[in-house]
């Protein structure tokens, strides 16, 4: 064999190795389970978590706590009276507590910067944290009523009492026109005054789903029925109906994704609607087992969508009079195809948590439970059980966060 060939034979093993090695090492990267990057011991139970800006913030019934994201190191501790619901936004910490209020935290120093208090006129409402969320610059709380901020200067934009007294504030004066879709119940409502915009009469779940152009009920009904079936969209400007797809049974939350709205039922379906018209994409049935054909109790997380691999995961759990079972299953979103379906069995009610993933691991909470599924092919890989119970994981930079019992932990 003369030199050049040789040459040319070396070359192409060397080229061929190297591709094998990086295919190797993707495919590793790709089915690498993912590890516990640390855990940490809190001081009481906690009832809501939040991650951001490099923090992992946990309130509970009389502190609230923060902790550095890359190795669960403490942060600050902030005594705030049983505190409930916690967010980050625009830099700084919101946290709900007693009385309707809602407290403005600095997120270095757990410092209280402002209080927002919700209108409170009952004997339930004082002794309560408020519902509360962020958006379009304003905090929306409410307890007997509802008030707006702005989160900057934080002045009151409007509020109304149980009666729908409206009340103006300061900060609705020469405010620039707003495009935020503000829905309460079923009515959507002007967010820099409180004004009504329109109102849609029915029953429905919340949270609807919003787009810029459209709002989408979930288990609606025009009437007071226990038959509330519908999937509605209607004009976000107008309130008007632009399509309605009865669905036969009840589902649970949906999730939009790419012009398509994914949800499960309670009759074991799976459904890809078209979010422009309404028409029916593709369903499949997925409750192979009919494990919904007899049960004492049934929920559901909210559908999980890996955008990267064009998947769907959803889960429920079934409480029966022998037992409880579980189903994780992983979806083709173009085709509806069922990828593959896994069932696992659980005790107590059917109280489901969520689904999150990271890398090739799925994380699915129900009661006390976490299960972890390999993404690939649904194999169980570790269940792990608590002692009273598990909040939803929360996924953040490339990490999940999990609150049960005492403890926090962070996987990567």
């Amino acid at each position: 064999m003369n030199k050049i060939a040789l040459t040319v034979l070396i070359t192409g093993i060397l080229a061929t190795s190297i591709i094998a090695i990086i295919y190797l090492e993707s495919s590793n990267t790709k089915n690498e389970e993912a590890p516990l990057l640390w855990e940490t011991s809190l001081e009481h139970f906690a009832t809501d978590i939040t991650v951001a800006d490099g923090k992992v913030f946990t309130t509970n019934s009389l502190i609230s706590q923060c902790f550095n994201l890359t190795n669960g190191n403490s942060l600050w501790n902030a005594s705030i009276h049983r505190n409930d619901g916690i967010e980050f936004y625009q830099n700084n910490v919101y946290i709900g507590s007693v009385g309707g209020i809602v407290n403005k935290l600095d997120k270095d120093t757990g410092e209280v910067l402002a209080q927002f208090p919700a209108p409170v006129s009952s004997s339930i409402g004082s002794k309560t944290s408020p519902d509360f969320f962020l958006a379009d610059n304003k905090l929306f709380t409410s307890r007997d009523g509802v008030a707006v901020y702005d989160v900057k200067t934080e002045e009151l934009f409007w509020e109304n009492n149980r009666n729908l007294v409206l009340t103006l504030g300061n900060a609705s004066l020469n405010v620039p026109e707003s495009n935020y879709i503000y829905i309460k119940g079923n009515a959507r409502y002007n967010p820099n005054n409180g004004s009504l915009i329109w109102n849609k009469p029915g029953w429905q779940d919340n949270p609807p789903i919003i787009t810029q152009k459209q709002v989408i009920f979930w288990n609606y009904n025009s009437e007071c029925s226990d038959f509330r079936q519908n999937i509605l969209s209607v004009n976000a400007s107008t309130g008007e109906t632009i399509w309605n797809y009865d669905v036969e049974a009840s589902v649970f939350q949906p999730v939009s994704y790419n012009e398509i709205l994914l949800f499960g039922s309670n009759k074991g379906y799976f459904y890809a609607l078209n979010i422009t018209d309404g028409s029916l994409v593709w369903k499949i049935h997925i409750d192979t087992n009919h494990l919904m054909l007899n049960y004492t109790s049934l929920d559901a997380p909210s559908v999980y969508v890996d955008s990267q691999n064009q998947r769907a995961y959803w889960g429920f759990i079934v409480a029966q009079n022998d037992g409880s079972q579980g189903e994780l299953s992983c979806l083709d979103i173009s085709t509806g195809n069922l990828i593959w379906t896994e069932q696992f069995l659980t005790n107590g009610s059917a109280d489901v948590g969520s689904l999150v993933s990271l890398k090739n691991t799925i994380f699915f909470t129900a009661n006390n439970h976490l299960w972890t599924f390999n993404k690939q092919t649904g194999n169980l890989t570790d269940v792990k059980t608590f002692d009273h119970y598990i909040l939803p994981p929360v996924e953040y930079d490339n990490k999940v966060f999990i609150a049960a019992d005492l403890f926090l932990f962070a996987y990567e």
